[in-house]
């Protein structure tokens, strides 16, 4: 087998098809891998940075990979030069493509990280624990190589269960919050008129509403005094394009929730794979008091049963809704791999220091 970093996006897309086919190979139904998130992320949000993608060939077959690029940590990091999957916050998972399991990617990742003399550490934020193989092809490569590598477990992923049926499932979520939709249900059918859920598609649609989507987002995040990633427009710009090539592709699905004529909730979720990949749900804050997202919710919820859908994967952060909502939860890993150099060493202690310093953080393996 052998690697190769790409460091120009053009050539990248020269083998887009073969890294998507790759990726469908590989089962992972990971769309924070497919080739067009790598290449409009980066189109979009590629300013200050190195380009850095790894492939890994058996012959002339794509059989691994990691869409990374390069950046230059600040005092916290000890000015560190550190490898980060592409994507920043859009991404949800943040794992290697790995076709097979007669592909051990670390040793072979490990000698390409070796050659990139202008790394210190390798960062990856959202690694589900499948990832967790990383740590047993670690074993002693790492003191051989030169490596220090350590998992941080700090936050969960959450998604819905729908197996059992929608009645058994409600019945699941607590009483109060049942109680609580039926009342705001009937209140905002007196408020706003009846409720409808339409189904989205196409540029114009698609584009219309996540405009809305973006003011809705904006306002809900302002009422918490907190800051929406889309304030940065490079984000705004990126999610807006990416969803219209998901649509383009069928591997968008969208709906608009409305009370009457009042808009009052919108929401995008990625088809790649078994279910939906519930990516951005945003709620009118002039209708809050019919508290229009969990009625939205519950609408969304009846029309994946009635699709026959099974599952729907509502990913991680933001977790002040999905407590209440998800059924499943699965933990999430920070994966550092850290070079024995000073600036990677200085890295390795505040990194170390830093998560000794919250509590909830879980350090799985450090050598």
């Amino acid at each position: 087998m052998r690697y190769r970093w790409i460091d120009d996006i053009s050539d990248f897309g020269d083998i887009s098809g073969q890294w998507d086919d790759a990726l469908v190979k590989s089962g992972s139904e990971n769309p924070f891998l497919l080739s067009d998130f790598i290449i409009t992320w980066w189109k979009c949000c590629h300013r200050g940075r190195k380009l850095r993608i790894f492939v890994i060939y058996d012959n002339d077959t794509i059989v691994g990979g990691l869409p990374l690029y390069l950046k230059r940590g600040g005092l916290r990091d000890g000015f560190a030069r550190i490898l980060t999957y592409i994507g920043d916050s859009a991404a949800n998972y943040t794992e290697p493509l790995i076709v097979s399991g007669d592909v051990r990617f670390l040793p072979i990742f490990m000698d390409a990280v070796s050659d990139l003399r202008e790394c210190d550490a390798v960062y990856l934020n959202d690694v589900r624990a499948d990832g967790i193989f990383l740590l047993s092809e670690y074993g002693d490569l790492g003191k051989e190589k030169g490596f220090f590598m350590f998992f941080l477990q700090d936050h969960m992923n959450y998604a819905i269960d729908l197996s059992a049926g929608k009645d058994e499932y409600m019945k699941s979520i607590s009483r109060k919050l049942r109680k609580d939709l039926r009342s705001k249900r009937k209140h905002a059918i007196n408020n706003y008129g009846p409720m409808r859920l339409k189904k989205i598609n196409g540029r114009e649609e698609i584009e219309k509403y996540f405009e809305l989507y973006l003011k809705f987002s904006g306002q809900a995040f302002v009422s918490r005094n907190k800051t929406s990633i889309f304030s940065d427009g490079e984000i705004a710009t990126f999610f807006r394009e990416f969803l219209v090539s998901m649509d383009r592709k069928d591997r968008l699905t969208a709906h608009v929730f409305f009370g009457g004529d009042t808009v009052m909730a919108i929401s995008f979720a990625y088809r790649f794979g078994r279910g939906f990949k519930w990516i951005l749900t945003g709620f009118n804050y002039d209708c809050k008091d019919v508290r229009p997202g969990y009625l939205f919710i519950e609408e969304l919820i009846s029309e994946m049963c009635n699709m026959g859908e099974t599952h729907c994967n509502c990913y991680g952060h933001a977790t002040f809704y999905k407590k209440q909502w998800c059924n499943r939860q699965e933990p999430l890993y920070r994966v550092f791999l850290v070079k024995k150099t000073a600036r990677g060493m200085v890295y390795r202690n505040l990194k170390y220091a830093a998560s000794a310093l919250k509590s909830k953080e879980i350090l799985v393996k450090v050598k």
